[in-house]
């Protein structure tokens, strides 16, 4: 495969987990959006950059773990997008990836932290009726999406 098409694979894998989870957290708590299928375009957009992020340093963790040909291309992206989202990109990214090298349970320290980015965003706490958070459990359906999202990244990045 060349790099051209690893490069949009990986692009495509970290685009569609972040959209998944975003839409899920969208229609999270809200009847009306579950049963008409409405969601807020607005949320989906505001969660969609920071998610992406975070599917992004995963990857690039995961890369890196596996030390495969894709580390340095996954670790190019994840920078791209701190850079995007107005962090100290080569800093940011090291000091995220040294928590998960740090962490006993690599996956949990990703599902937290793209919950952390749910709860603390404004416009998705504003829409939700009580005070709600995200929760690590099936029932919670932007749970069950991170988990889909991180074992795609793991299934391409570990081979």
């Amino acid at each position: 495969m060349t790099e051209d098409t690893m490069q949009q694979k990986l692009l495509q894998t970290i685009g569609d987990g972040a959209t998944r989870i975003a839409q899920a957290y969208a229609q999270f708590g809200n009847l009306s959006a579950m049963l008409l299928g409405q969601t807020s375009s607005a949320l989906q957009l505001g969660l969609f950059r920071p998610l992406a992020l975070e599917l992004a340093l995963y990857l690039a963790f995961l890369t890196e773990k596996a030390e495969t040909s894709l580390s340095s291309l996954a670790l190019d992206e994840t920078q791209q997008l701190a850079e995007e989202a107005g962090f100290e990109a080569v800093a940011f990214t090291e000091e995220t990836l040294q928590s998960y090298r740090n962490a006993k349970d690599a996956q949990a320290l990703f599902c937290s932290r793209c919950q952390n980015v749910i709860a603390t965003d404004p416009l998705w706490l504003s829409t939700q009726a009580r005070k709600t958070t995200p929760q690590a459990s099936i029932s919670d359906p932007g749970y069950v999406k991170i988990i889909q999202a991180a074992r795609e990244l793991e299934a391409l990045a570990l081979p």
